[in-house]
């Protein structure tokens, strides 16, 4: 923990890493950015709970791509 703020480790799910390295270079930079600027520093603040059946997952949107995670205890996982 920093100061008052926990640190964020991002993973990718194997599966969101083969889709994420689908993309062209330009997307890539843009959601990776996004991660490293927003997710990783207040995740709190920038994923949105899902409900119905895929209730305790989130989503973090990044222009036209939305990323579907898991939080577990100081972790994101990506899974889509």
């Amino acid at each position: 923990m920093v100061g008052n703020r926990k640190i964020w480790k991002i993973v990718f799910a194997k599966k969101a890493e083969k889709e994420f390295a689908k993309l062209d270079q330009q997307s890539q930079k843009v959601i990776y950015k996004a991660i490293k600027t927003k997710l990783k520093k207040d995740p709190e603040k920038y994923l949105k709970s899902l409900t119905g059946d895929k209730k305790g997952f989130y989503k973090f949107r990044v222009g036209n791509y939305r990323l579907i995670c898991y939080k577990d205890n100081q972790k994101i996982i990506i899974l889509i």
